[in-house]
C-alpha cells in the first residue's frame, strides 16, 4: 500500500488574535476570524501602541498594508 503524497497548495492564512506589525512599525493589523464561507479575514488596522482604528474585511496582510497606508497618508493612523 502506497501513501498518497499529494498535495494542495494554500495560501498561508494570516495569524488569528495576534498582532502583525505592517508599514514599517507605523500600523498593527489584528485579525479576529475568518469570513465564514469566504476567504477573508475580519480584524481591526490599529496604531502601534494597539489602539483600534477601523474594522476591516480583507484578503491577507498584503491588502491590510495597502489600506494602512491610505489611512497614513490620511493622517488618521
Amino acid at each position: 500500500m502506497t501513501a498518497n503524497t499529494t498535495t494542495i497548495t494554500q495560501p498561508i492564512p494570516p495569524a488569528i488574535n495576534q498582532n502583525i506589525p505592517i508599514c514599517g512599525g507605523k500600523a498593527l493589523v489584528y485579525f479576529t476570524s475568518k469570513e465564514v464561507g469566504g476567504p477573508r479575514v475580519r480584524g481591526w488596522l490599529c496604531r502601534p501602541n494597539g489602539t483600534r482604528v477601523e474594522r476591516i474585511l480583507l484578503a491577507d496582510v498584503d491588502e491590510a498594508e495597502q489600506r494602512a497606508q491610505a489611512l497614513i497618508l490620511k493622517g488618521k493612523l
